[in-house]
């Protein structure tokens, strides 16, 4: 508290969550019932300064079930309103953690506290930020299917919100965290900046999203609204999918944006998937 107090002091009224110590559940120096008090008593000093606060637990490195049900568990004065993931995962992964941590906040007796994902992304080569050759670059396609996917993914399992670790690369000392952006150094933009643009307007605040996952693994993930908007992929193999689009007349485009067919069609839709997203949305009027 006597740490904490002059932070108080100086917090303007951008601040508005609180986060305690950066991925906890990796750092040996926390016991789970220490940390679990550290938010108990902050969280309780910063709420009587600033009641509006939202108080949020560390953001937990993949897998934070554990540590995320434990927490919830010993919170008891129901001080924390927001649980922090760290997510670098998209697919099977990043399902099966947003499932298991929304499967324990049940556990908990808290199916209302709010879930986000407040650090991921993909590192691709960038020579000017001065990094090394490194065994977790991915080349900048991967990049962008990773972004456009966990975000998909995040908005169908209700996740609050997802921020990027780095929307550009850096040149100040760092690990490979310095080329996780979707701007190059010199500022050219990453083929991620594109497919995020597209994802965004394409989606808009659409925030109904019914999703089928195939027993061939194919993903279809449909976002509700006047004119719906599916986005359709498969991680595991190529596959072929037909959507019924009833009388709405749609393209089927890339995850750049770019048409994929010629002309809008309308009833049954065919289309050919692999690990990329493509979407089908309706043609303007």
């Amino acid at each position: 508290l006597e740490w904490l107090n002059p932070a108080l002091e100086s917090a303007g009224k951008s601040i508005v969550a609180w986060e305690f110590f950066n991925e906890p559940n990796t750092n040996l120096a926390w016991t789970l019932p220490g940390y679990a008090e550290l938010i108990r008593i902050v969280g309780k000093a910063i709420k009587a300064r600033h009641p509006e606060a939202l108080i949020a637990t560390g953001g937990f490195a993949l897998p934070g079930i554990g540590y995320a049900e434990a927490c919830l568990k010993r919170d008891t004065e129901r001080v924390i309103d927001l649980v922090l993931l760290h997510p670098y995962a998209m697919d099977e992964a990043l399902d099966s953690e947003l499932q298991g941590v929304a499967d324990a906040c049940e556990r908990a007796g808290r199916p209302d506290v709010a879930v986000a994902i407040n650090e991921t992304g993909w590192a691709t080569w960038d020579p000017a930020t001065g990094h090394a050759s490194y065994e977790l670059f991915v080349s900048e396609k991967l990049q962008a299917q990773a972004i456009v996917k966990l975000h998909i993914q995040s908005l169908a399992h209700r996740i609050s919100f997802v921020t990027l670790l780095a929307w550009n690369d850096i040149t100040e000392p760092s690990d490979h965290a310095k080329n996780m952006g979707l701007v190059r150094v010199d500022g050219s933009a990453k083929p991620s900046l594109g497919a995020y643009r597209f994802m965004t307007s394409t989606i808009g605040d659409r925030r109904e999203v019914e999703w089928s996952y195939a027993p061939d693994g194919t993903r279809v993930y449909r976002f509700s609204g006047e004119r719906p908007v599916w986005v359709v992929w498969n991680a595991l193999r190529d596959a072929e999918v037909t959507l019924d689009v009833a009388e709405t007349p749609v393209f089927v485009c890339d995850m750049y944006g770019a048409k994929l067919t010629a002309t809008p069609q309308t009833g049954k839709v065919t289309l050919q998937v692999s690990t990329e997203p493509v979407y089908v949305v309706a043609a303007t009027p």
